[in-house]
């Protein structure tokens, strides 16, 4: 984190800095609390760290949902969209 630039310091919450687990604890949690949450075709947006692409989608399809990652306006993964598998 500390070679995190300032904007990223400065200005994203604790938790998404400093989360358990590489910061997936916190993104771990809502993936599997998420399904009794959404609504029937509900969808599950939400950005995540550089490093999260391989363990959001093992834990998508782990907890029933289909995963889709897109990338930033650099190129890395870090938007996922989750929806339940049918």
């Amino acid at each position: 984190v500390e070679s995190a630039q300032s904007e990223v310091k400065d200005f994203e919450p604790y938790n998404a800095l400093f989360s358990e687990n590489n910061g997936f604890a916190d993104l771990q949690k809502i993936v599997e609390n998420a399904k009794s949450r959404l609504n029937e075709n509900g969808f599950l947006f939400f950005e995540t760290g550089i490093a999260h692409k391989a363990p959001l989608e093992s834990l998508a399809k782990k907890s029933g949902f289909l995963c889709e990652t897109l990338p930033d306006l650099s190129g890395r993964q870090r938007y996922g969209i989750l929806r339940a598998a049918k």
